[in-house]
């Protein structure tokens, strides 16, 4: 049996196929399947491109290398370079909304001065950011050097998260609620006398980053299981889409950038001049709602 031979009847079991399925899928008599699996014969270029296609893989892997040692290594570089990104994006945005908390509740409570409290959120912000601009680079290079990948992920694996998904957006959207009831009804519940009730703006974004911090990172474990999309998303860096991508892209990107910008500027200035912390922070998610639509519709293929 050859290599390719070898690496066919590997991926073919991988997807549960029968050399009935994949010969019809090929347009190709199941004899000639069998015949690609021993090693008798080879597959046409045209077939090949098709075969990887079907299996997620390069023709590279198809045709030189062990696709079941590829298939280990990559399993493991993926999972590891989804669970890192997850992390770092989670983080990222727990700083971010943490750092609003201590502001309102440092103020609240008389401790140091504005300037300190200034510069201790905007210390945070710049730490957000940095991981943001980190995280973005590191997922770009992989993207690229890595477009596409296999269904690592075993069926029951996946069904298992989707029995949690309800739960586990439940528990996100809980904290977001519990903490809007402490922000809406801030000013008519009790405090001591030294304490202002903005104490209840930071206990708000306190839960507010726990429920965004869920929401999120169940949101991403989701797309990680996702790998059509990850590999639908990834043909378009390829060369004959190339630059039909990275014109549609950058026209979203300026878009959206300029909304954000606009977003967090109301948001600071709704924020410290005016102090309506517990309801500013609806400029976020409207700004990133705005753009995922601007996404949407200049990204349609």
């Amino acid at each position: 049996m050859s290599l390719f031979g070898e690496n066919l009847q590997f991926y073919r079991k991988q997807h549960s196929m029968t050399q009935e399925q994949l010969a019809e899928k090929l347009e190709v008599s199941r004899q000639t399947v069998s015949k690609w699996e021993a090693g008798v014969s080879y597959a046409e270029m045209e077939k090949i491109l098709l075969i990887c296609d079907i299996f997620c893989c390069d023709m590279d892997t198809l045709m030189r290398k062990s696709a079941g040692e590829v298939f280990v290594e990559d399993n493991k570089r993926h999972r590891d370079h989804m669970a890192k990104s997850r992390v770092r994006i989670c983080t990222g945005i727990i700083i971010l909304i943490t750092a609003l908390a201590f502001y309102q509740i440092l103020e609240s409570l008389s401790i140091g001065s504005e300037a300190v409290w200034n510069t201790l959120f905007l210390g945070a912000a710049i730490a957000a950011v940095l991981i943001f601009v980190l995280q973005g680079l590191e997922n770009e290079n992989y993207c690229r050097k890595y477009p596409y990948i296999q269904d690592f992920y075993p069926l029951e694996e996946k069904e298992e998260f989707e029995r949690k998904f309800p739960s586990r957006i439940t528990v996100g959207v809980g904290f977001i609620l519990i903490g809007l009831l402490f922000g809406i009804s801030g000013d008519s519940l009790p405090v001591s006398p030294e304490v202002t009730t903005d104490i209840y703006n930071g206990v708000f974004f306190l839960f507010a980053a726990a429920g965004i911090g869920v929401l999120v990172s169940t949101g991403l474990k989701k797309s990680e299981y996702d790998v059509e999309e990850y590999n639908r998303n990834n043909r378009k860096r390829c060369p004959e889409n190339g630059d039909k991508y990275k014109e549609k892209e950058a026209k979203a990107d300026k878009w959206c950038g300029c909304i954000m910008i606009i977003a967090v500027i109301l948001f600071l200035t709704a924020g410290f001049i005016f102090k309506l912390w517990s309801i500013c922070w609806i400029t976020i998610p409207i700004g990133g709602l705005i753009c995922a639509i601007i996404s949407l519709f200049t990204n349609q293929d």
